[in-house]
């Protein structure tokens, strides 16, 4: 198959929304390749996946059919959007992995402190 022509597909369970992003995603973007997710569409991982790929239901099987044909008739779609998930993948380094982590968990400590019940007094929701 030419290089052009190259599709990866990445599968989450819909109940796993919000726990993970599946790591071959970053994988897949960093050989520049464009990428069928099949999982939920409101996911980080279907964020990440626009455009550079599809995101389609898991459940529907014409739209996947669909959508490896159409990549499969258009090798300079699978060029550019494997282009783009390349550039994307350089842009993510460790530097700014450990910037997003650790700003995170500031945020998360600092909202924790904050929800802190006042010593000696109940609070409604205990």
């Amino acid at each position: 198959m030419p290089v052009g022509r190259r599709l990866h597909l990445v599968a989450m369970a819909p109940a796993a929304e919000g726990m993970l992003v599946p790591s071959k995603l970053t994988g897949v973007q960093a050989a520049g390749r464009p990428c069928l997710f099949l999982g939920p569409a409101g996911s980080e991982a279907a964020a990440l996946v626009k455009g550079c790929g599809l995101v389609i239901d898991p459940m529907d099987g014409a739209a996947i059919a669909d959508a490896v044909r159409a990549y499969a008739a258009d090798p300079a779609r699978c060029a550019a959007e494997g282009q783009r998930a390349a550039d994307r993948a350089a842009a993510w380094t460790v530097d700014r992995a450990v910037s997003a982590f650790t700003g995170l968990a500031g945020r998360l400590v600092a909202g924790r402190r904050a929800a802190l019940p006042l010593l000696g007094r109940l609070q409604p929701h205990a």
